[in-house]
Order: structure tokens, then sequence, then C-alpha cells
């Protein structure tokens, strides 16, 4: 019997954690495609390039989001392409491990101080970020990871994604930039504490 709240805290906890759930929709892009996904592009932004298509982001080959993002017009030292988002609803409290993974390439040409910014991003707010820094033509792509955690201060439905961008328009011998799997989960801390809960709420009564 001395078990019963612990099964029934852990019941309740597991029916909390689903009403905070969160996901990508098609976050690893295994559609081959966009969907579930919204691209847009900064104030001063562009891509040469978009498309989903099979690259290796340092775990084996499969369907990655690929751009080659910059600006249209050059402004020394701002950050200019592609927003890849969608709507998603986060609870107010829990809090959120977001994240990607990332890649510049350029499969030839000389060296470019910028492969690629890569930020995370919570309506428009910056959370994470990882620049890939200089990149030259013909070598392995440069491969790395943006991370971060979210908590909301009220439920509702929250524009979650990438910025992707470069300091510079777009140069003739083109740097392509990669994301892929993206996720969005409530941060092991946050169960714990909706499993405390539930076995307070048990004890209680």
């Amino acid at each position: 019997m001395k078990k019963l709240p612990v099964f029934f805290g852990l019941v309740l906890a597991a029916g909390l954690a689903s009403t905070s759930s969160a996901a990508f929709n098609n976050g690893d892009f295994e559609t081959g495609d966009f969907t579930g996904w919204d691209v847009g592009f900064t104030s001063n932004g562009t891509t040469a390039y978009q498309a989903v298509e099979m690259f290796d982001l340092g775990y084996g080959s499969s369907y990655a989001a690929a751009f080659a993002v910059g600006q249209v017009t050059f402004d020394p030292g701002k950050q200019e392409g592609v927003l890849l988002t969608q709507d998603m609803y986060l609870t107010a409290g829990t809090t959120y491990d977001l994240g990607f993974h990332a890649a510049a390439y350029r499969p030839s040409g000389g060296t470019n101080l910028e492969g690629g910014v890569f930020a995370l991003i919570v309506d428009g707010t910056i959370l994470a970020s990882w620049a890939s820094g200089q990149i030259s033509g013909g070598n392995p792509p440069l491969l790395g990871s943006v991370d971060g955690q979210y908590t909301p201060a009220v439920s509702g439905t929250y524009t979650v994604g990438a910025m992707i961008t470069r300091p510079y328009t777009i140069p003739g011998d083109t740097i392509y930039q990669y994301v892929d799997d993206f996720y969005a989960v409530p941060a092991p801390g946050a169960l714990a504490l909706l499993g405390l809960a539930g076995l307070m709420s048990r004890r209680r009564r």
C-alpha cells in the first residue's frame, strides 16, 4: 500500500508532462520537403538556394534543409538571411530544451570570413547561436549545434525555429548552410518538478 502514492504521483506526472509536451512538425525533414515549416527572410536577407536534400551533418547522410544565405544589399556588420520557423504551443512555467544541428559547406572557391551564423529563436528572440566562422572551398563541412532553453511566462502559441544569416552578400562560389534534427522537449528538471507536484498532491489527501 505504501507504493500507491508513488504510483499515483508518477501517473499524474506523466499526465502533466503530456500537457507540457512540444515538438517540431517534420523537425528532421524526412518528408523530403518543408512540410510544417515557414520560410521567411530578415529585412535585408535572401537565399540563392533553398531545398531539402541528403547531407551528412556528422552522423550519417539524411534529409536536411539547405540554404545559401546573405544580404541583398551590402550593409557592413548586419546579419541577414533566412527565418525557418513554425508555430508551437508551449505551457507556462515549463522549461523546454530546444535546439538543432547545423553545418556550413563551400564545395569550391576561396576563403570567406563567415560560412553561416545559426541562431535558435523564439518569437524573434535569440536564445543561443553558433557561428561557423571562416570557411574555404573544398574543405570538409564545418559542423555545429545550437542548444538553448526557454520558459514561457504564459501558455500559448510561440514562433520557434532558426535564423540563418551571414554579414555579407552571397558570393559567386556558393556557401551552403544546412540545418537538421530540430527538437523541443520539456527539460529533465521540469519533468522532475511535475513528478514532485504529483507526489505532494497525493500526500495532502
